[in-house]
């Protein structure tokens, strides 16, 4: 719930924060190729050089945490929310429709087997986001939808330096974006303790690189202790082998460069460096090019959107971030592709999610300029639904929530349902700005951004219980919208 290679596993837990407020450290813790129709986004400027290893955006509380942080409270809605076009109102399908097709887990499961184990990392702006996106588009024309993979250019401010300990020990590290983007060639000195300033009394560290550990106090503290005890740059390392990677300095910009490093460490512990001289490279271009993949049968309307993102963070299999999401859009496809409310739902993969939600921003953005928002009736996110366990969390805005409510009743699911916070950045955002009634329900403290988002670690029970959740929720949206289908469960109170 991010970038290019080469990037080593020593890298691949990621999740950054995009807010203006600090990250609390105090935790230390296929089937056969088909054609389809090729959309190329008008290029601003010359092409970008080959794909190098970026950051990504991704949800982040205020306080930094290592697992998949929760939702805050729901906001005031923006000037921008309440200009946004108000969605179609409610209808009603045909009462003599038929029901939803039967679910099946079995398909969801087979596609999320070949995502994470067969095509693996699947980092945004790479070769392996566009094989991901080619397979998706096959599999999608192959169960009779018409299939567009539009592709378009991105660029970011956040990126990855990269750390040279030897000419063969070079891990990719998270670049703090608020901190100095240059390269530092000086000697490593360990400065034991997390950061504090009283940790480098006595400590040497004057235009040398210093390192300290994760935790206890901000990152930013980190940075400035750093700074002022005279460090040329900082790496801050962790211990734990399930931390996740990334952060913020927040509005406390650093004049060193400041870097992070997770395990798992190549051969050689960074403590067994300290005392020889290291290299941080200065940080690498934030530019490249992804796609998205969009499906729909002939003569189609996208009344109603599931999506989920397939891109991952670099080197990582993304089993549970987010095979487990792409794979279930794939089977609901599958599911619904004979049913006659088909005809009003799109479904949609959304590249480049890792590095700033740029997929769903952009198709967003282009159904704007289309003048088709407006026929959208609901849009159902699908991200990191794969691991964990309950109670579920709801992410769902207010025109909706009874129908998640009645459908999780129905179900016999513990839901925990919350409003639609600004700050929790996954596809669903980019609808929900423009005023579409979303729906986005995952387990909570799922595992994403790490090594260990791997297909053994999948909950497959958990797994099933969101996906026939959200195909509920499908026929309840697409009766709403005035589909022809009459759900077999009760969607409101009427």
């Amino acid at each position: 719930m991010l970038s290019a290679k080469p990037v080593t596993a020593a890298l691949a837990a990621l999740c950054l924060t995009l807010t203006a407020a600090c990250a609390d450290d105090s935790n230390p813790v296929p089937p056969p190729p088909a054609t389809q129709q090729q959309v190329q986004e008008p290029a601003a400027q010359d092409p970008p050089p080959a794909a190098q290893p970026q950051a990504a955006q991704h949800e982040q509380p205020d306080q930094q945490s290592d697992e998949q942080p929760q939702p805050a409270p729901q906001e005031q809605p923006t000037a921008q929310q309440e200009d946004a076009p108000a969605p179609p109102p409610a209808l009603s399908g045909p009462a003599d429709a038929p029901h939803e097709p039967a679910f099946d887990p079995a398909a969801a499961r087979a596609y999320l087997e070949h995502l994470a184990g067969v095509l693996g990392p699947r980092s945004s702006g790479t070769a392996e986001e566009r094989a991901a996106a080619d397979y998706l588009a096959n599999t999608f024309t192959a169960l009779g939808y018409d299939v567009e993979i539009h592709q378009f250019r991105f660029a970011n401010d956040y990126s990855f330096a990269r750390v040279d300990f030897t000419d063969d020990i070079a891990p990719y590290v998270y670049h703090f974006p608020q901190s100095a983007r240059h390269s530092v060639t000086a000697e490593l000195v360990l400065v034991n303790g997390y950061g504090a300033l009283e940790d480098y009394e006595g400590v040497d560290v004057e235009g040398k690189i210093a390192m300290v550990e994760r935790g206890e106090i901000f990152f930013h503290e980190k940075a400035a202790n750093a700074e002022a005890a005279g460090a040329a740059a900082l790496i801050i390392f962790s211990t734990n082998p399930e931390a996740t990677f990334g952060g913020t300095l927040g509005d406390h910009a650093s004049a060193i460069p400041v870097v992070m490093l997770v395990p798992p460490f190549q051969e050689r512990h960074p403590y067994g460096f300290a005392g020889e001289t290291i290299r941080i490279t200065a940080r690498l271009p934030e530019n490249g090019e992804s796609q998205n993949v969009i499906a729909r049968l002939p003569d189609s309307e996208c009344r109603v959107i599931v999506g989920g993102h397939y891109d991952t963070v670099p080197a990582v299999a993304g089993a549970n971030d987010n095979a487990s999401g792409a794979a279930l859009v794939l089977a609901l496809a599958e599911l619904w592709a004979h049913h006659p409310a088909a005809r009003d739902v799109c479904f949609l993969q959304f590249g480049a999610e890792e590095l700033g939600l740029h997929g769903s921003n952009i198709y967003v953005d282009r159904l704007q300029e289309r003048g088709e928002l407006a026929r959208v009736t609901a849009m159902i996110n699908l991200d990191a639904i794969g691991n964990r366990s309950a109670p579920l969390v709801g992410v769902v805005t207010a025109p909706l929530v009874r129908t998640v409510q009645l459908a999780a009743a129905a179900l016999g699911l513990s839901l925990d349902i919350r409003g639609a916070p600004r700050d929790w950045d996954s596809d669903h955002e980019a609808f929900s700005r423009a005023g579409v009634p979303i729906v986005f329900i995952l387990p909570s403290n799922g595992i994403i951004h790490i090594p260990i988002d791997r297909l053994d670690l999948i909950n497959w029970d958990v797994y099933e219980d969101i996906g026939r959740l959200n195909h509920h929720i499908l026929a309840c949206l697409l009766h709403r919208a005035g589909s022809p289908i009459t759900p077999s469960i009760t969607c409101d109170d009427s």
